[in-house]
């Protein structure tokens, strides 16, 4: 998945048969996830799920 935070891009990887957890160190408030279901934005502090590649904002 590609995160969109403060005009830069950075990466993250999560493998389909295990439950994980990562964080986008930055100042913004939100930030934009693109996954095979598009871009979803995130404010800080949500919880998601990621279940086929999609994100649930919770």
């Amino acid at each position: 998945m590609e995160v969109k935070s403060n005009g830069s891009t950075q990466k993250v990887e999560f493998n389909s048969s295990t439950s994980g957890s990562a964080s986008i160190q930055t100042s913004a408030s939100e930030v934009e996830i693109k996954t095979s279901c598009g871009w979803v934005k995130v404010k800080d502090g949500a919880k998601v799920t990621i279940k086929d590649g999609c994100i649930k904002v919770e």
